[in-house]
C-alpha cells in the first residue's frame, strides 16, 4: 500500500481518483450508520451492553459528521450583522439600538 502523502498526492493530481474516493466515503458513512442502528437494536455490531453501544454509537456519529458533512454533519448556522449609520435630522446614530454606541 502507498503511504498516506502518496495517495493525497494522487487524488490532487488526479480529479476522477478523487471523486472515486469521495464516492467510497459516501458509501463507508452509509455502511457505519447501518451498523450503528443494528449496535444499538441489539443486533450482531452490539457489544451486549447498551451504555457502551450508546457510547460507542455517539462516537461513531461523530466521526460521521467529520468524514461527510453534508450528510451527518451538525447544521451551521451563520448571523451576519451589520451596523450602519442613521441620520435622524442632521445628527448621525450609530451602533445596534441607536443608542449612539
Amino acid at each position: 500500500m502507498p503511504g498516506y502523502s502518496t495517495f493525497n498526492r494522487w487524488q490532487r493530481a488526479d480529479p476522477d481518483l478523487l471523486r472515486l474516493v469521495d464516492l467510497a466515503y459516501e458509501f463507508h458513512a452509509r455502511t457505519m450508520d447501518d451498523i450503528i442502528d443494528d449496535m444499538l437494536a441489539g443486533g450482531p455490531s452490539s457489544c451486549g451492553e447498551f451504555r457502551r453501544d450508546v457510547e460507542r454509537a455517539a462516537h461513531l456519529r461523530w466521526r460521521l459528521g467529520k468524514l461527510n458533512r453534508r450528510r451527518f454533519g451538525d447544521r451551521q448556522q451563520i448571523e451576519i450583522t451589520t451596523y450602519e449609520p442613521v441620520v435622524i435630522d442632521g445628527t448621525i446614530i450609530e451602533g445596534p439600538g441607536g443608542d449612539g454606541v
